[in-house]
C-alpha cells in the first residue's frame, strides 16, 4: 500500500491533521464522528489524538493546539500525514482573516502538496456567518489552486454536513494512498 500509513495488524492507520484557530469547533466535530464508536483518545499538552474507524480505514486524527504560540509547531506533524482538515469558525469575522493567513501558510507547505485538504466552513447555523462561497473566495485568493481541496459547509452543533465532509475526505485519502 502506498501513501503514508502505519500498519497495525491487518489494518492500515493513516494520520490526519485537524487544524484551525481556537474555538473553531475542531474537538466538537471529532466528538460527533466518534459518537457511535469506541475511540482511543490521548491528550498531551493541548494536542489530542483520536483513532476513528471510517469504513475500512483507521484514521488517527491529530487535533493540534491552536493558540498562537502552538501554531508554529504544526509543521512538525506535516510529514507523514495523508490529509488535513482545517476548521474555520465562519461566524467570527475577526478571526476569518487570521484563518485565511494560516490557510495560505498551509498551502505553501511542500509536504502537504499531495495531501487532500478539507476546509470545514463551520458554524453555518449562526446568523451572520460567512457562507461556503465566501470562504472559497478567501481560500482561492491564496494560491491554493495546486492543492486537492474542498470547502464544505457544516455545523458542529447540529451535525449538518459532517458526514458528507468526511465521506469526501475518505474518498480523497483512498486516491492518495493508492
Amino acid at each position: 500500500m502506498g501513501g503514508n500509513c502505519t500498519c497495525v495488524g491487518d489494518e492500515a492507520v493513516h494520520r490526519v491533521l485537524m487544524l484551525g484557530l481556537k474555538s473553531a469547533g475542531k474537538s466538537t466535530i471529532l466528538n460527533i464522528i466518534k459518537e457511535d464508536q469506541q475511540i482511543r483518545t490521548f491528550q498531551v499538552n493541548d494536542f489530542n489524538t483520536q483513532t476513528i474507524k471510517w469504513e475500512d480505514y483507521e484514521l488517527v486524527t491529530w487535533d493540534l493546539g491552536s493558540a498562537e504560540k502552538q501554531r508554529p509547531l504544526w509543521r512538525h506533524y506535516y510529514d507523514g500525514s495523508v490529509a488535513v482538515i482545517f476548521v474555520v469558525d465562519c461566524s467570527d469575522k475577526e478571526k476569518i482573516q487570521l484563518a485565511k493567513t494560516e490557510i495560505h501558510k498551509i498551502a505553501a507547505v511542500p509536504e502537504l502538496t499531495n495531501c487532500p485538504i478539507l476546509f470545514l466552513a463551520n458554524k453555518q447555523d449562526v446568523d451572520g456567518a460567512i457562507d461556503q462561497e465566501e470562504l472559497e473566495k478567501l481560500i482561492d485568493a491564496g494560491g491554493t489552486k495546486h492543492l486537492t481541496y474542498s470547502v464544505m459547509p457544516c455545523s458542529a452543533t447540529t451535525n449538518k454536513g459532517i458526514e458528507e465532509a468526511f465521506d469526501w475526505l475518505l474518498s480523497k485519502i483512498k486516491e492518495h494512498i493508492k
